[in-house]
């Protein structure tokens, strides 16, 4: 069982929201950097989630009516807190005031511990591993949105002199003028060219330098990529600084080996500017064969006369063979001081494509309406979803953000042990957990009258069937269509 489509997206594009206005690019919104320091500081926060559904394509008038009715009293309520290398956090759907269910976590450096309640199942599993992939049969991977977040960067920049000073023999100095954009101008270009020998005696303590600053936000997955890299040719990095020497932007060029039999040409360049923008442009195109990538973000904010503005877009596609997912997201927002308080409100949208597969465009679009008043943010979402040029989805969301209480983590006692658990016994744990996250949706099933449950169970099984597991893509974007393109970059190329 797999998160669906929708709800991916929804999720992706509401962290990206949050964590691009709260973290990489503080300063769009006075209020969310305000919540953004409580938390960096121990204080919880707590969203609470409303929704109503005006419409949905996938079920008949009776199951949108049962739903509908349903959404009237429920609500979802999202729950964290990080204290001293700790955390914790809850997530629990309410309906009529009675808890359906509530998912309690915390983690620290030694492991992660996990509840289920009513039910009070209990998970123990390692850092790197989240309890609730594991039981959900969930695909692992890197979380590249926390990319945005400011403690990567911080991360990645407080261990770059120490792998400066790992090169420094090979370094050369150019004065230059060199423009990134959404950052500025870079005066100086300092480079190190490494032959392919001179990249494999250097790489293993580099990448060690990054996996011990990216693992705690990216995971082990990537660092266990960073450990398998190997060089095939000689390769290329570059500093760009400002006036003052000050890291601006960075550039590699080479040819590497990701894995068995996947050699790529890479070309990464990276620009950041706390506070003004930033800019990402990878390119991993393979020596044989068709098995390509390339992905680009390019974000940017400005303020002036009380308001404040950030607008993003990005693109990614990936290709193997005849496979080719495409994507792209576009990013407005506004913020806006008033009487009121401050306003912020935009547009967010997701397109995706997948070839061969799907044979129409599919768009998500979300359109904030908020408001932050005496620590607390509160407004509407809303969600609208399309295949092609008809309308699918149509869902409004009632947000309420403030800080919250202080979250008791959950009890370890009686907790099954996920690490290191045989796959027959992980199969069976599946079941069972799955079986007590279906048990509130069964006896919402058995209030309703029975041929409104009957339709509602033919409607769930005939999205099931029609769609399956299947995570729909992003379409090619058109780079003409950017909001932020019209600033100039210079990518060199060796």
């Amino acid at each position: 069982m797999r998160l669906k489509p929708r709800l991916r997206q929804l999720l992706t594009a509401a962290l990206l929201i949050w964590t691009l206005t709260n973290s990489a690019l503080a300063g769009f919104s006075p209020g969310l950097d305000q919540l953004g320091s409580a938390y960096d500081q121990g204080q919880a926060i707590t969203l609470d989630i409303r929704a109503a559904l005006e419409s949905w394509n996938a079920l008949s008038p009776d199951s949108l009516a049962a739903v509908q009715d349903a959404l009237k009293g429920t609500v979802l309520q999202l729950q964290a807190q990080e204290k001293d290398e700790q955390g914790v956090s809850s997530v629990s759907l309410t309906l009529d005031s009675k808890t359906l269910f509530q998912v309690n976590e915390s983690w620290n450096a030694q492991q992660r511990l996990m509840e289920l309640l009513p039910q009070g199942l209990r998970y123990l599993s390692d850092p790197a591993q989240v309890p609730l992939d594991l039981l959900m049969d969930a695909e692992g991977g890197v979380p590249w949105e926390n990319l945005l977040r400011a403690e990567t960067w911080q991360a990645l920049q407080g261990v770059l002199p120490q792998v400066y000073a790992l090169l420094e023999p090979f370094q050369q100095t150019v004065k230059v003028s060199t423009s990134i954009k959404n950052v500025g101008t870079a005066r100086t270009r300092l480079e190190y060219a490494l032959t392919q020998e001179e990249w494999a005696a250097q790489w293993p303590q580099i990448a060690q330098l990054f996996s011990g600053a990216l693992t705690p936000w990216l995971g082990e997955t990537l660092s266990q990529a960073l450990m398998a890299v190997r060089f095939e040719d000689e390769g290329t990095f570059k500093r760009f600084a400002d006036d003052v020497g000050m890291d601006m932007g960075w550039q590699f060029t080479g040819k590497l080996s990701l894995g068995e039999e996947d050699t790529r040409r890479v070309t990464l360049f990276v620009g950041f500017e706390a506070n003004k923008g930033m800019y990402i442009s990878l390119k991993l195109p393979a020596v044989k064969g068709r098995n390509d990538l390339t992905f680009n973000f390019s974000a940017r904010q400005s303020s002036g006369d009380g308001k404040r503005s950030l607008q993003a877009d990005c693109v990614f596609t990936s290709r193997k063979d005849e496979d080719k997912l495409s994507a792209k997201g576009l990013i407005k927002l506004e913020s806006a001081d008033s009487p009121e308080g401050e306003r912020i409100r935009g547009s967010i949208r997701l397109d995706s494509l997948l070839t061969p597969g799907q044979t129409q465009r599919q768009r998500l679009t979300l359109n904030p309406e908020l408001l932050y008043k005496d620590g607390r943010l509160s407004g509407t979402l809303a969600v609208s979803q399309e295949q092609g040029s008809a309308a699918n989805l149509a869902l409004d969301l009632s947000l309420l953000l403030n800080a919250g209480k202080m979250i008791m983590p959950p009890a370890e006692a009686g907790a099954k042990d996920l690490r290191g658990m045989a796959q027959s016994a992980l199969q069976a744990e599946q079941g069972s957990f799955l079986q007590a996250l279906l048990e509130p949706l069964k006896g919402f099933l058995l209030q309703l009258p029975q041929k409104q449950r009957a339709q509602l169970l033919h409607d769930m099984g005939r999205i099931q069937r029609t769609q399956g597991d299947s995570v729909p893509p992003l379409p090619e974007a058109d780079p003409e269509s950017f909001v932020v393109s019209d600033i100039s970059v210079e990518e060199e190329n060796p």
